[in-house]
């Protein structure tokens, strides 16, 4: 499955992007297994079963590509138990993780090296650690078309659990 067949949705079905992501790494279908189970937890209101399950998806190790996709699901989660500033955080950091994949933010400031540059005070130290790994920059420099489109479906995410989110 490629990116570019993803699309945004409303209400239960805001959780298909995510699961649908997933999917697309056959390579660890582990990973889609509990994205897909923790959705499904999160529809039908088992919260503390769907926290679990995102935290367990986001321990899933990954060698070539940036595993933060299930923080926006743990972030909607804080926000669904009240736990408006762990909820506000988390959503602030998938946000900034969002703008370093789409190369708006860079993990190094004024430089294109790694070593001669120092660390983006921008970031959060989330965000940085997520993101920033040596391996994973050249990625950000010329972000893919089907990787911007996936960034801009998971920004209107970002607003639909901000509104959420809202004390």
């Amino acid at each position: 499955m490629s990116i570019a067949g993803l699309s945004a949705c409303s209400s239960n079905e805001n959780q298909s992007l995510l699961c649908d992501y997933a999917k697309s790494f056959p390579a660890n279908s582990d990973y889609a297994s509990l994205v897909c189970q923790g959705e499904n937890q999160l529809v039908l209101g088992q919260i503390d079963k769907a926290e679990a399950t995102f935290s367990a998806a986001l321990e899933q190790p990954f060698h070539e590509i940036q595993n933060y996709f299930p923080i926006i699901r743990l972030a909607e989660i804080k926000c669904l138990k009240k736990e408006w500033q762990a909820g506000h955080a988390l959503l602030n950091d998938f946000a900034c993780m969002l703008s370093v994949e789409a190369g708006i933010q860079q993990c190094y400031a004024n430089s294109e090296s790694l070593f001669l540059g120092s660390k983006n005070i921008n970031l959060s130290k989330s965000c940085f650690q997520h993101m920033c790994g040596e391996m994973y920059l050249p990625y950000y420099e010329d972000p893919s078309a089907e990787m911007l489109h996936l960034v801009g479906l998971f920004q209107e995410e970002v607003s639909r659990v901000a509104d959420l989110c809202r004390e």
